[in-house]
């Protein structure tokens, strides 16, 4: 990054986040040069920048420079290429447009089949967008030329993975693990969909299965169903399996708040007398609120606040390295829905 960029982003930021008022008139280039140990030309380019960026803006001839009185939108474009299809990812959205409106950029959103993604992220590159926020589809390639944030993945950084936002996905799975035993249960199932993709998940099954093994739970590999789910008819059939399996089961515990719904509902049509309690992971409402089981809250638009602040820092700052994976932390939900052992 050279000199006059650096000078750039660091005024482009404190413009942004109202640390020069309205209207106020700005430091002369004087006092920029001495500011930054800058020569004039340097400084000259930078204001003419952020004058074309309406940030600042000229006065009469000899006036000087001012403040804009407001700042333009957008100033910048982000997108968000992932899954839509749920309330949770809604929420994660919400998150990314509220964060990016409060600086200014506009956010547009892709949800491609998978089959579509690469053609989608080479149209990106080749569009007016600053950098993307990811869920769910993978390591963006290392060929792709803009800064990546991966958000609810629970990537690790390393390699081209320069930003990762998430849960304590493993601590949530333990905590609630430890709820369901304190409340009598021995005889626990772990109920999963979670694919090669979904990191997160995958940490939350091994939180799931460490606390059962530490407070000897026996054959708790045989006690993990990871299998794929289409719709009712696929959880009524696996609720079905599971429960011949291990006919004494009196909770089960799952990764996802949508896969728990639906073994809800299959329990309530198949064996409504049975005293099982199944928990979720995500505390997504179903039914207009009505339908509550317990999970673990993770604070979706939280996610998705942390992951513009990050593509942002990345954005402004090329040379930016995320201090490391940013876990946002979790806790228990709807707790007065646990099941005691009779």
């Amino acid at each position: 990054m050279g000199k006059s960029d650096e000078i750039l982003r660091i005024l482009r930021k404190e413009l942004l986040e109202g640390l020069h008022h309205p209207g106020s008139k700005f430091s002369s280039e004087h006092k920029l040069m001495i500011r930054f140990n800058a020569s004039r030309p340097t400084i000259n380019k930078v204001t003419e920048q952020l004058v074309s960026e309406k940030l600042l803006k000229r006065g009469p001839k000899g006036a000087g420079t001012f403040v804009a009185e407001s700042t333009p939108f957008p100033i910048g474009h982000i997108a968000y290429l992932g899954s839509i299809n749920s309330l949770y990812h809604l929420r994660i959205l919400n998150g990314i447009q509220n964060a990016a409106f409060q600086k200014n950029y506009a956010v547009s959103v892709f949800s491609p089949g998978s089959e579509s993604i690469n053609h989608v992220l080479d149209k990106i590159s080749l569009s007016v967008f600053g950098g993307i926020i990811v869920s769910n589809i993978g390591i963006v390639p290392d060929s792709f030329p803009l800064p990546v944030v991966y958000v609810d993945n629970g990537y690790d950084l390393g390699g081209n993975v320069r930003a990762s936002v998430t849960c304590t996905n493993y601590k949530g799975a333990v905590d609630m693990a430890e709820m369901v035993l304190a409340h009598g249960h021995r005889e626990i199932l772990i109920c999963t969909t979670f694919g090669e993709l979904e990191k997160s998940r995958e940490d939350r099954v091994r939180g799931f299965k460490d606390t059962l093994e530490k407070h000897g739970i026996p054959n708790v590999n045989r006690r993990i169903f990871n299998q794929l789910i289409l719709n009712l008819t696929s959880v009524k059939f696996m609720l079905k399996k599971m429960i011949k399996l291990f006919p004494e089961t009196t909770a089960i515990l799952v990764d996802s708040d949508i896969i728990a719904n639906k073994l809800v509902q299959a329990k309530m049509e198949l064996m409504p007398e049975l005293n099982l309690c199944i928990t979720g992971f995500g505390n997504v409402e179903f039914n207009g609120g009505f339908l509550r089981f317990p999970s673990v809250e993770q604070h979706p638009e939280e996610l998705g606040m942390q992951s513009v602040n990050e593509l942002l820092n990345m954005i402004n700052d090329p040379d930016y390295i995320s201090p490391g994976k940013i876990e946002i932390e979790t806790e228990l939900a709807n707790m007065e829905k646990m099941i005691y052992v009779r």
